[in-house]
């Protein structure tokens, strides 16, 4: 719930410390714990120190929109060279196909959020309100489970990366050709379940902010950051043990060869 002020003079105050302008409608109780905090922070000691702060944000906001469309035009490449050259089509390559499609549709979603925010804010700053995707309901809680699930989708096939090569290095058994329908249900799959249950989960219990903002610092966020960390911590110990498979296959030979190699 939200609530505004009434000053003494009979007219509705602005923000503190300045209460300027007037008018202001405090809508911080309807937000978690962590966003308050974050709010404070913000507002500590000035307005303008705010404002400043405001300002290094938007900045980093530009530069991560120019380094998020550098890495989009960089996957969309690394596409067509994946399409266009049969010399490249192999059991890895087409998996790394899939890693490059959910980065793309996660770079893809993240762009129109950045540039739908940067239209309808400047717009709110000179006194029009443009309907967008960041202030309509229900739209823009489906943009927010599409990033995430392609999140989702990302990391499970980062995951299915460290798997194939770790069982190509380690596992003589796994030298056939790998069953691509569990990779398909894994990297595709997986992540509908999982950002499915979040989502249901994030709409019963958060659903008083709009668009639901700040989700990420909720604690139910984690029935997908959880599964995110976990498989990076196993891909690390995918990596370790090829390492040392590697080593140990490299100590046996004492050719100049193997040595370059190392």
């Amino acid at each position: 719930w939200s609530y505004r002020t009434c000053g003494p003079g009979g007219q509705w105050l602005g923000r503190p410390p300045e209460y300027l302008p007037p008018g202001w409608t405090n809508y911080t109780l309807c937000f978690i714990p962590e966003i308050r905090d974050l709010m404070a922070k913000l507002y500590k000691t000035s307005q303008e120190d705010a404002k400043r702060k405001l300002k290094v944000a938007e900045s980093s906001r530009i530069l991560e929109t120019v380094g998020l469309s550098i890495s989009l035009a960089a996957i969309l490449i690394s596409l067509i060279i994946f399409s266009h050259f049969r010399a490249l089509r192999n059991n890895r390559t087409r998996i790394h196909w899939h890693l490059f499609v959910a980065m793309k549709i996660q770079l893809v979603i993240r762009l129109t959020l950045y540039i739908d925010q940067l239209i309808t804010r400047a717009e709110w700053n000179i006194g029009f309100k443009h309907a967008g995707i960041d202030n309509t309901p229900l739209l823009c809680e489906g943009f927010y489970i599409l990033l995430e699930y392609a999140r989702t989708a990302m990391f499970l096939w980062m995951f299915i990366e460290g798997m194939y090569l770790n069982n190509m290095v380690t596992l003589t058994v796994f030298h056939d050709k790998p069953n691509y329908r569990i990779y398909y249900l894994l990297g595709w799959g997986l992540p509908v379940l999982m950002t499915g249950s979040w989502a249901v989960v994030t709409a019963y219990k958060y659903n008083h902010t709009a668009c639901w903002w700040g989700y990420s610092f909720t604690s139910f966020f984690w029935i997908l950051e959880g599964p995110r960390l976990a498989i990076i911590f196993v891909n690390l110990i995918f990596l370790l043990n090829i390492l040392r498979v590697l080593i140990m296959k490299l100590q046996d030979s004492l050719s100049s060869e193997s040595q370059q190699i190392k």
